[in-house]
C-alpha cells in the first residue's frame, strides 16, 4: 500500500469500504425545537381573527391599566409565555373579542396594537 492512498489529499473526501447503514449516519435532533426567548405579536388576533379587546367589561368605559396588564398576561401565558415585557392599546373601529370570545358592545374599541410576550 503506498502512503497516498492512507492519507486523502486537501479537499477529497475518503472512501470507506461498505456501505452506511442508517444506524451508522449521525444525527444532530437535539429534541425539540426551543421556543424563542421573547414573542412581539403585532396586533394579537383571537383565534376567530379578531383584534384582542384590551378591557374587562364589553362597554369597555371604565377600561384602564389594570385590565390592560391582566389581559396581555392571559395572552401571553394562553400562546406559553409566562410573562409580559410591553404592550400598546388604542381606540379602533373594528371588531374585537376577548379572549373568551365576547365582542366588544362599542362603536370604537380599546384593542392591543401589539404585546411582546417573554420567558
Amino acid at each position: 500500500m503506498r502512503p497516498r492512498d492512507l492519507v486523502p489529499l486537501i479537499g477529497e473526501v475518503p472512501r470507506v469500504a461498505g456501505s452506511l447503514g442508517a444506524q451508522n449516519v449521525a444525527t444532530t435532533d437535539t429534541g425539540p425545537p426551543t421556543r424563542p426567548r421573547s414573542q412581539t405579536y403585532e396586533p394579537p388576533l383571537t383565534t376567530n381573527g379578531n383584534r384582542l379587546f384590551a378591557c374587562q367589561e364589553l362597554d369597555g368605559d371604565d377600561c384602564d391599566k389594570g385590565d390592560y396588564k391582566k389581559i396581555s398576561l392571559a395572552w401571553c401565558r394562553k400562546q406559553g409565555y409566562p410573562t409580559v415585557n410591553d404592550y400598546d392599546v388604542d381606540h379602533e373601529r373594528i371588531k374585537a373579542e376577548t379572549l373568551d370570545r365576547r365582542y366588544c358592545s362599542k362603536k370604537k374599541c380599546k384593542v392591543f396594537d401589539w404585546i411582546d410576550c417573554a420567558q
